[in-house]
């Protein structure tokens, strides 16, 4: 159970789709303005058994984990966020070969939000494909 929710919160990120909607319970209607991770979990649910059974147990029984609220995908995320950034660093730590790019930006508010870029020289030695890449590394 715990594997799909992880799985549909990788898919969300990874195509930089909102997880969350305006109505963030499991009990909203399908006319509700629910968001894409909610969607997601419901749709698997419906042709998974234990899935549905799990949702059904948490819509009906306040106290019950459900794994699917907000505090618990943002954790998840977090999870996720350290586990790709940790790769990154071995990458950058086995060729050697980085830069570090800054770049500053206003936001909605005229704050100027500063990103850091990370450049990097990724060599496969088995195939000896070199390649550059370029990663966001988070708002500084």
């Amino acid at each position: 159970m715990l594997k799909r929710v992880i799985n549909c919160i990788k898919y969300l990120v990874s195509q930089n789709l909102a997880l969350r909607g305006h109505v963030e319970v499991l009990t909203a209607c399908n006319d509700e303005k629910i968001g894409n991770f909610l969607s997601i979990i419901k749709l698997i649910a419906e042709y998974h058994p234990i899935l549905r059974n799990h949702l059904s147990h948490a819509e009906t029984d306040d106290g019950a984990v459900s794994y699917v609220a907000s505090p618990t995908q943002n954790e998840f995320i977090g999870i996720i966020a350290e586990n790709v950034r940790s790769k990154l660093l071995r990458s950058i730590k086995r060729n050697k070969h980085y830069g570090v790019m800054f770049k500053t930006t206003p936001d909605a508010s005229h704050r100027d939000q500063m990103s850091q870029i990370i450049r990097h020289v990724d060599v496969d030695f088995v195939t000896t494909n070199v390649e550059v890449q370029e990663s966001f590394s988070g708002l500084i």
